[in-house]
């Protein structure tokens, strides 16, 4: 599913280079949940950069469902993050003047996929995440947990190939962020969803099949 092969990136700090990744390798099968720790400024969120093509890397190769995406231009990953890649951040990153329905929605319509058709998917995910009666409220009447709730729904609508996530209960009380990590387990699995989770919780990241630590650079399998 996942390969990647020398990875690399550095920054340039004044004058100086500065790694932030060296010669990185890593293979994740279909369905597998991969955990990534990592103290701060370790390249964490870089590395999930690169897997989103939000980023470049200096040289190495990423190939995801056999695409190596290292050579798509700006367009061409735009239209491949579309159909397989989503993402659940910290931050939640709903739109602020949709409903929970529309943002959940939203995926889909950039792909094309009927209005009726979304909603139907959409009601259906809401559901799964416990969230069908707050389908029409705004995300300012939601909780922190709900709306990480609708923000999973919405990354999980298109079923895609791999899921990024990113300290997505970093922003949640201990109760809620368990809750809310419970259920991204539960459907992950049911959709056999191959995920790379980052965090700081080492017990959250030994729930993942496979667990690395990212440091110096380079990933340690734990």
């Amino acid at each position: 599913m996942i390969q990647v092969e020398n990875l690399k990136k550095s920054f340039k700090q004044n004058e100086n280079d500065i790694d932030i990744l060296k010669n990185l390798n890593l293979q994740v099968k279909k369905g597998e949940k991969v955990g990534i720790l990592g103290q701060s400024g370790s390249g964490k969120s870089t590395f999930l950069s690169l897997m989103s093509g939000l980023d470049f890397p200096d040289s190495g190769d990423i190939r995801i469902n056999g695409v190596s995406t290292t050579k798509l231009s700006e367009k061409e990953w735009t239209q491949f993050r579309a159909k397989n890649i989503s993402i659940v951040f910290q931050q939640y990153h709903l739109v602020g003047h949709l409903t929970a329905l529309e943002n959940v929605m939203l995926p889909l319509e950039i792909l094309g996929v009927k209005e009726k058709q979304a909603e139907e998917k959409a009601l259906t995910l809401l559901g799964e995440v416990g969230l069908k009666d707050r389908a029409h409220h705004f995300p300012y009447q939601l909780s922190g947990g709900e709306s990480q709730r609708v923000a999973m729904a919405r990354a999980l609508i298109t079923t895609p190939n791999l899921l990024l996530a990113d300290e997505p209960s970093g922003n949640l009380d201990q109760e809620t962020g368990l809750k809310v990590m419970n259920l991204f387990f539960d459907i992950t699995t049911k959709f056999n969803t191959t995920t790379l989770l980052v965090t700081h919780n080492e017990q959250l990241a030994s729930r993942c099949d496979v667990v690395y630590r990212l440091s110096q650079g380079r990933f340690e399998k734990l």
